[in-house]
């Protein structure tokens, strides 16, 4: 639990940092939570990347345009001209996420769990801060850093969760976990993956499953964003290269 909250506490120091670093403070009212009746009591978040996806999309979709009223159907050409647009870009979609950064923070995800694993997880994972993506063509990697409780039935040393939403399953990740039978508090990342915004701003729920489920989904979900990928670049007339 030391390490933790010394983790947190540095963290909290390099808020006002760099761009793209963590930013923030850890309060603020919810624009994008269900209103609890209760004022005191934690703010449910309807996403678990709020609105940033779409805020950084849109700037996307806007320097792409340019680009393409600048450059014709040239590929090459976009992209330099793309380029050469992304930091002003970038800086005004800073700009626009800095007060969903506010809102998110101090709000709860709702966390889900299979039967027969060998810990339980509490039912809400506490947002603490957002670390803003890069501008990219597809998604942006935004992270989101949670507080969760795991109270373990046996020692196990990792997590395996998918997150779903409205759009169904839509990525899939693991959480690293002390070596311990005690209930414990853990800092998890959650990674945004590289899809569109429609699609990660649907994402509502973290559900924890065992290896072998979430190994399956890995590829379902794998496959889905190879799709979405493709989709999201014709739409912007770019190509872009899979992995």
């Amino acid at each position: 639990m030391k390490k933790i909250i010394i983790i947190i506490a540095a963290a909290a120091l390099l808020l006002p940092s760099c761009k793209g670093g963590l930013m923030g403070a850890f309060s603020g009212a919810d624009s994008t939570s269900v209103a609890d009746s209760d004022s005191l009591a934690p703010r449910v978040l309807t996403s678990v990347f709020g609105h940033i996806p779409g805020i950084y999309e849109a700037e996307m979709r806007a320097i792409t345009e340019q680009a393409r009223a600048e450059a014709g159907n040239n590929a090459d050409n976009i992209r330099g001209i793309m380029a050469n647009l992304a930091d002003s870009a970038y800086q005004v979609a800073e700009e626009k996420a800095m007060s969903e950064i506010v809102s998110m923070q101090g709000g709860i995800i709702r966390c889900t769990a299979d039967e027969g694993l060998p810990y339980k997880v509490a039912p809400e994972a506490s947002v603490l801060t957002v670390l803003l993506p890069k501008l990219q063509n597809v998604g942006g990697e935004e992270r989101v850093f949670l507080q969760m409780e795991f109270t373990p039935d046996s020692v196990a040393s990792k997590a395996y969760y998918v997150l779903t939403g409205s759009e169904g399953k839509i990525a899939t990740g693991t959480i690293a976990l002390p070596l311990t039978k005690e209930p414990t508090k853990v800092t998890a990342v959650i990674v945004a993956p590289n899809a569109p915004a429609k699609y990660l701003e649907a994402c509502s729920e973290i559900h924890f499953t065992d290896q072998k489920t979430y190994t399956k989904l890995r590829e379902f979900v794998k496959d889905r964003q190879k799709i979405w990928r493709a989709t999201y670049a014709k739409e912007l007339g770019i190509e872009i290269e899979e992995d």
